[in-house]
């Protein structure tokens, strides 16, 4: 069947006139039914007419709603196809016209090439009788959609336009003020922009010149910590033409933050410069106590840190006082503390103009003195270093690997305190650097017997003929020892050579003695029950130095006999006299009690009166020296030997000239013999110890 156009896709319908029959009384049929039998077929005929007309028309109506529905589906593919990928390409194409990647005719251009492609794509989809319809329902859209494209272009040369004046303007405000300015409205003729939007960009460049000028004075000032540069700054804001009554008021408000800031810091920093400078016075003080002299730019940096601060007039008062401070320096203890005590009792005895300068004077001395007096008791070493005397480094770990150049080193050490004490007599014998002392006695401590042995014996063997020699090695074993004496007194020994009868080496006993004594499983004789035999042994015969150097022999050489021998104690009340008895002789090398009714300076009577022998000397042989001194004196005085008799005898502290032991001849009164003017003594010839 054949379709019928249809138009704007409006409905159809066929004008069929109505054929009214009419309606017959039921009577009338009945009666005049036969009469009608005859014109039956002619009402079946048009009956059939009838019905056929009402298919064709129902047939009519189907079509046309046929044709609309398709009609309907082909409009319906071209929405989906305008509401995706065409829309998606004029999304597409309307961003990169937004945005000056193409104009407006290149717009135009790109969608109707794509429209066209797009339709021709769906158009045999579509159906034939509506394609005319629907090709200007899809055109109606793409030029709806073009007509678009005109303003976006307008607006992105206007947004391009903007763009390029916001460039032209960065680059105008790196030009001078004047420069900039022309360059800019130079460059803004040219570009799509309104007049009013040219001048509103001219005068956001005088108003941004004019910010930059007063950030640019604020920041300078800061560098500067330069208050007064931010008040004149704050005071010109009125000047500034291009710039509204909020930027003033805020510009205003932080200028004086910056000044309160700066304020705060310039306090704070003179604080801080006024502590440093009495750190670096003081520092300066410490300096000039020295009594050193001082270098110039060191002095200047000085004068520099202090100036303006309170301490710049204490600074010169040391600065005018430091040559003086230098000679001061220079003098040995004794004599600084004599020339303080001539000060003071000249400012005691006199009036001064300036007693608070003379007071301070008198007082940096005395700092001086202090000082000097400290060092030379506690630190020779560092006294001689601070002369400018160079000394060699002490190494404590050559002590075990080579013990003669640990020796030799503190010995020359020693040798120049010995020096340095001949013109300060406050100065001290330390060989061993205050510094090196820990090591070294820690490496002392960790020594075997025989190292120890051998570097007593190098350290003796180096200073023989050196003057105060023995005193040297002394105080070296001393420090070594913490004060133990029994080292000490192992050097004496080895020195002396000192041996038993039988051949035992003393200065062995006692440091292998103090070895043993480490053994806390060793039980020995308490401290008490020792030292009272020790007393008991020795009497008065020796005192002082002397008897804490041989107590302390004694100690070590008992411990030695008791481990040597085999011998234990059960506790520390035991005490046994046989070992007892030769520690002692070792120790002290013998003690001779000389009888007779002798009597002190009370009238007190005297008995059992002990005297030190020479070491290992037997009672009968020094008894026969003591008789040829009795004899040799009464020859030479007229004294009888009877009378000489009645002194106590007291080894003396003075030996001969070739180093021969001598005994003095005391009274009550504990003074020596002198006769005629002279002291008489009893020269043990050919024994020096």
């Amino acid at each position: 069947m054949a379709r019928i156009p249809m138009g704007n896709f409006g409905n159809a319908t066929p004008q069929v006139e109505r054929i009214q029959i009419p309606q017959n009384q039921s009577g009338q049929m009945i009666a005049g039914a036969l009469q009608n039998v005859s014109n039956n077929a002619e009402q079946i005929f048009q009956k059939n007419e009838q019905e056929q007309i009402k298919q064709e028309v129902t047939a009519k109506n189907l079509e046309l709603y046929n044709n609309q529905l398709e009609a309907k589906e082909g409009q319906l593919k071209l929405d989906e196809s305008l509401s995706t990928d065409f829309n998606d390409k004029v999304v597409d194409i309307k961003n990169r016209l937004g945005n000056g990647t193409i104009n407006a005719k290149q717009a135009d251009e790109e969608l109707n090439a794509f429209s066209t492609q797009k339709f021709t794509e769906l158009q045999p989809n579509l159906p034939g009788h509506a394609q005319e319809e629907l090709k200007k329902y899809w055109d109606n859209n793409v030029v709806r959609q073009r007509s678009s494209f005109m303003g976006l272009q307008l607006r992105a040369d206007e947004q391009k336009g903007g763009v390029l004046a916001d460039r032209y303007f960065d680059v105008a405000t790196r030009m001078s003020r004047e420069e900039g300015k022309k360059y800019l409205l130079d460059n803004l003729i040219g570009l799509p922009l309104s007049e009013a939007q040219k001048t509103e960009m001219a005068n956001k460049y005088e108003t941004a010149r004019d910010v930059n000028d007063i950030n640019s004075k604020i920041t300078e000032a800061i560098a500067g910590s330069d208050i007064e540069a931010l008040k004149k700054t704050a005071s010109g804001l009125k000047e500034y033409k291009f710039i509204d009554g909020a930027t003033v008021q805020k510009f205003q408000t932080e200028i004086q933050s910056k000044i309160t800031t700066l304020e705060q810091r310039h306090q704070v920093n003179e604080n801080k410069r006024i502590n440093e400078a009495e750190k670096v016075l003081n520092e300066f003080k410490q300096s000039t106590l020295t009594g050193r002299p001082l270098d110039l730019k060191y002095q200047s940096d000085v004068e520099q840190a202090v100036k303006g601060t309170p301490s710049e007039k204490e600074y010169e008062f040391y600065k005018k006082q430091s040559s003086d401070f230098i000679r001061f320096q220079g003098l040995s203890t004794d004599q600084q503390l004599a020339e303080i005590n001539s000060r003071k009792a000249k400012m005691k005895n006199s009036s001064s103009a300036d007693p608070v300068g003379e007071n301070k004077i008198l007082s940096t001395y005395q700092s001086i003195y202090d000082n000097k007096l400290k060092t030379a008791k506690e630190n020779p070493t560092q006294a001689l270093r601070e002369k400018g005397i160079e000394l060699p480094e002490v190494d404590a770990m050559t002590m075990r690997v080579n013990p003669n150049q640990f020796a030799k080193n503190i010995i020359t050490i020693g040798s120049y305190q010995v020096a340095q004490r001949d013109k300060d007599p406050n100065a001290t014998i330390k060989p061993i650097p205050n510094e090196a002392l820990p090591a070294a006695k820690q490496a002392w401590e960790a020594s075997s017997v025989d190292q120890k042995l051998n570097f007593i014996g190098s350290m003796i063997e180096q200073t023989k003929g050196m003057k105060n020699g023995a005193k040297i090695w002394g105080e070296a074993l001393g420090q070594l020892g913490n004060g133990d004496q029994a080292y000490q007194m192992a050097g004496y020994a080895r020195a002396n050579n000192f041996r038993s009868d039988a051949g035992l080496d003393v200065a062995t006993a006692i440091v292998a003695g103090k070895q043993a004594l480490k053994n806390k499983q060793m039980i020995q004789p308490k401290d008490a029950l020792l030292k009272e035999k020790f007393n008991q042994y020795v009497g008065q015969s020796v005192s002082g130095e002397t008897a804490n150097l041989n107590y302390a022999a004694f100690q070590s050489i008992y411990a030695y006999l008791t481990e040597a021998r085999g011998q234990t104690h059960k506790d520390a009340d035991e005490y046994k006299d046989e070992i007892g008895r030769t520690a002692l002789g070792l120790a002290t090398g013998g003690v001779y009690t000389q009888k007779g009714g002798f009597k002190d300076y009370t009238d007190r009577g005297i008995s059992d009166w002990k005297v030190s022998k020479p070491y290992g000397m037997k009672d009968s042989t020094f008894e026969a020296k003591i008789q040829k001194g009795y004899n040799d004196i009464s020859k030479a005085t007229g004294m009888s030997v009877n009378d000489l008799d009645n002194f106590r005898l007291a080894r003396s502290t003075t030996k001969a000239a070739n180093g021969d032991l001598m005994y003095d001849l005391i009274n009550e009164r504990g003074r020596p013999l002198v006769v005629k003017g002279a002291v008489w003594r009893i020269r043990m010839t050919g024994v020096t110890k």
